[in-house]
Formats: structure tokens, sequence, C-alpha cells
């Protein structure tokens, strides 16, 4: 589904960030007055409507979700707190996700912090060597390895360094904001001599 939740986009699995069948944990199961339910990790990211995305622990009974089909979001009914087995995380290219119908995000809150979307900017690096991987080397579908029962050794790397991985992502993002603040300038001081000129004639 589009980011807006208005349109269904079609987005491959690039690889499985962590399969963790035997392990027990708290997760949020909610469930929307259309009767359509979702159980998520407490800081997995969801889409709800006006807010972008949320990790679910902060959901309430005011939140609205995307589910397919549906021409408007759909507000929550319950949330129920209970502890199940078994921990999946696919990473999807377009970094969304539908489970039972619902909108969701692929990432959560975990030592690489930030929003859903820096989320999805900081595992570019690993789309794109699925995607050229995969169509011009000829690696087939199965370029990441499938994790056993373990969190994918990518992914483990990027937790570990987090704080750095973040820091560095921010820091060449403001530099490319600063960059591009100072093209449009120097572009401003070699117009602007041209339309003062123009402006006497």
């Amino acid at each position: 589904m589009s980011d807006d939740g208005k349109r269904m986009v079609v987005s491959e699995v690039a690889f499985i960030a962590h399969a963790e069948m035997n392990i027990t944990s708290l997760f949020y199961t909610v469930t929307t007055v259309s009767g359509h339910q979702i159980s998520l990790s407490s800081d997995h990211y969801i889409r709800v409507e006006n807010n972008g995305y949320v990790i679910a622990s902060q959901l309430t009974l005011n939140h609205s979700l995307f589910v397919i089909h549906l021409n408007h979001p759909v507000r929550i009914r319950s949330i129920k707190k209970e502890y199940k087995m078994g921990l999946f995380n696919p990473i999807t290219m377009a970094g969304t996700i539908l489970v039972n119908d619902i909108f969701a995000s692929c990432y959560n809150l975990n030592n690489l912090r930030g929003t859903h979307y820096e989320k999805h900017h900081l595992y570019a690096p690993f789309r794109l060597w699925y995607y050229v991987a995969k169509y011009y080397l000829g690696f087939g579908s199965e370029v990441y390895d499938m994790p056993r029962d373990d969190i994918h050794w990518l992914t483990a790397i990027y937790i570990h360094y987090g704080h750095y991985v973040v820091f560095i992502y921010r820091s060449l993002r403001a530099l490319f904001l600063m960059g591009l603040i100072e093209f449009f300038v120097r572009i401003s001081e070699i117009i602007h001599p041209i339309f003062i000129k123009h402006a006497y004639y």
C-alpha cells in the first residue's frame, strides 16, 4: 500500500531482518472497528491517520489505521497486551508491509534510533545491493541468507553500531542540506545582477 494508504504497491521482500521462532515477547494486539487485527512488538512502527508512523506502545483508541480495500482510515476498537512466541521482521523494498490487510512499517525502534523514514533511508544500501545483485549480477532471489532463528548479521551490525550509524546519516543529511542551500545562494548571486541590469533598461 502507498504511504498515503490510497493505492496498492507491489514490493519485494529484500531480506529478513530477524526470524526468532523460540523467543517470547510482549505484543500489542490491535483490533479495528472493522474487525481487522494485527499484533506488533511494542517498538514496531505502524501507520496511523494524521500522525504518520508511531510505535505500537504509543497507540491509543483515538488512532485510526489504514486497511486495504477500505476507502477511509479505520478507528481502533481495542488494544490488548499479550506475550507471544516468535519474532519475524521482513524488510521490503518499499519499507512497508500488509499484515492481515492492515498497513504497517517494516521497521522497529531499536538501537538504530530514528523515525520510520530515517530507518528506511538507513537500510537503503541493503535494498540497493539486493536490487543490483538480483537483477544485474544474477544472484537469484536468495541475495541474503535467511537467518536461522536469529537476527540477520547485517541488522545485528547496524543495531550494535546504531548510534554511530544514525550520527553519520544525520550529519551527511545536514551537510547535503547546507550544500543545497549554498548552491541556491550562489545561483542567486549569479542571477540577481542580471535581473538588476535588465530592470534599469
